[in-house]
């Protein structure tokens, strides 16, 4: 028989690849109001997309580059394809005056309205910048990061209709309650028989009753409350002058104690330095 012949692996050291001399990175950057915005904030239009390059400038202002503002537009892309999506309603329907070149390197697209946009789901939109729109580029440079957009639904949780059990809890709840809520000085009026709030005190905005369906208090009702506040008001008062009063008296007999303190022992060094004396 023949031994076994072992081969120890041949060791191929790693390549290291360097950019050609004079080589730069070019960069598309995305910002902007459409990041991570609302399925209905897109709906409404307004958002903006701003694309903003590195190491790289678009072409020349004014015919040379409203030639170019279609390709650009062209360029913003959704991995979905739903029907009423965005490569439909807001990629393919975007007027070319929404695309604006701010500066040399910053360009600026506000998107239009659309009221037909409606999706099911996030959408992830990819930025891609043309070579066209770019001087010295010849290939086209991916924009980073990408653009969601945020689907209603998913917003909220998802819908009745995809959770029907959140439907039928909500059935078996009914509306709740109303809750009136009622400021202190209601509990004023309640005390001598009424539970009339004054005109502003009403808190529609947290469920209470409207302010102007409630009638103004009497004449003498709003002078017993004026007076019930006064007395509270001057109890108040009463009960800091009292403690201001306690903390005094407390300051003072620490006072007389440690004048006391101090006598003694004045009194044990002078007999202290009486016997020294003597000695």
């Amino acid at each position: 028989m023949f031994a076994p012949r072992y081969f120890a692996p041949r060791y191929f050291p790693p390549r290291y690849f360097t950019p050609a001399a004079g080589a730069v990175l070019v960069e598309a950057t995305i910002s902007g109001t459409a990041l991570d915005a609302l399925e209905t904030a897109i709906r409404a239009g307004g958002r903006t997309v701003v694309i903003t390059l590195v190491n790289e400038t678009w072409v020349a202002a004014g015919a040379t580059f409203n030639a170019v503002r279609q390709d650009i537009i062209d360029g913003l892309d959704s991995a979905q394809s739903e029907t009423t999506g965005w490569n439909n309603e807001i990629r393919d329907k975007e007027v070319v005056t929404a695309v604006v070149r701010t500066s040399d390197t910053v360009v600026t697209i506000t998107l239009s309205a659309s009221a037909a946009y409606a999706i099911t789901a996030n959408e992830t939109i990819t930025v891609t910048v043309p070579s066209s729109a770019m001087v010295g580029m010849g290939a086209p440079v991916t924009g980073s990061p990408t653009i969601t957009i945020v689907d209603v639904a998913e917003e909220r949780g998802g819908s009745s209709r995809r959770r029907p059990w959140r439907r039928r809890e909500k059935e078996r709840r009914g509306p709740p309650p109303p809750v009136y809520i009622q400021p202190e000085r209601a509990k004023i009026y309640a005390r001598f028989g009424t539970n009339l709030v004054p005109g502003k005190e009403g808190i529609p905005g947290e469920g209470g009753p409207p302010s102007s369906s409630l009638p103004a208090p009497s004449p003498a009702l709003s002078g017993v409350a004026s007076a019930v506040r006064h007395q509270i008001a001057l109890t108040k008062a009463e009960s800091e002058i009292a403690k201001l009063a306690a903390a005094g008296a407390e300051a003072s007999q620490a006072l007389e104690e440690q004048r006391e303190r101090d006598m003694r022992a004045q009194r044990q060094a002078e007999a202290l330095l009486l016997l020294w004396a003597n000695t």
